[in-house]
């Protein structure tokens, strides 16, 4: 018992870390947030901070991984408990997502494309933004593959070019709206769903 606590101690402190971080990076951007910041924000010591992390870089690499780990978590819950197929959990999947993103503070949108941009410079960052992408990638793939097994979809389709393309339609609005544009977030994603259906309805005219 007493590992597994030390464990869960271990990530809870993370996470209080990151969390403190992505609050001053959202605030000051990633080059003006010092190390001095982030251990005030949680409340911790620079020793305690170290402990778990030796650098800013390590931190801000931290953050897509976080997000990794919380969205599959969430894809695979919605994917094993949708009464509606593949499309079910596709269009399940969306809502929870896009309505993520329609309650995210403009700093923090914002925040998401510096860190796409900080990816470019340092090579750390980019491994852990492309994991993050990757394992989307693979989990929408894998619900596709899914319904194409099942009957639901053409296996026609690439299962691998539409979870690319799905997983845009997110990251393209998310660019979008870090430079103010304003949508109408309901429509669009009353869009996506009939985009999506169309794949299904041609599913079963055959």
């Amino acid at each position: 018992m007493a590992p597994r606590m030390n464990v869960e101690h271990m990530e809870a402190r993370k996470r209080q870390i990151v969390d403190a971080a992505c609050t001053c990076f959202s605030r000051n951007g990633f080059h003006k947030t010092t190390m001095q910041d982030i251990c005030a924000r949680a409340g911790m010591s620079p020793g305690a901070v170290y402990r778990y992390f030796p650098g800013k870089q390590a931190i801000i690499a931290a953050m897509p991984e976080r997000e990794r780990v919380e969205n599959l978590a969430i894809i695979k819950n919605v994917s094993e408990n949708s009464d509606g197929g593949a499309y079910g959990a596709l269009t399940n999947l969306a809502d929870i997502f896009f309505e993520k993103l329609s309650s995210m503070p403009k700093q923090d949108v914002r925040l998401e494309v510096e860190l796409w941009a900080e990816a470019l410079r340092n090579p750390a960052i980019l491994k852990a933004c492309k994991s993050n992408t990757d394992s989307h990638i693979n989990a929408f793939a894998k619900i596709i593959r899914q319904a194409q097994n099942s009957g639901e979809l053409s296996p026609g389709v690439d299962a691998k070019t539409l979870s690319i393309a799905l997983i845009n339609l997110y990251v393209g609005l998310l660019q979008l709206m870090s430079m103010g544009a304003r949508v109408d977030m309901k429509e669009y994603l009353k869009q996506i769903k009939a985009m999506v259906g169309s794949f299904f309805n041609q599913a079963e005219a055959r």
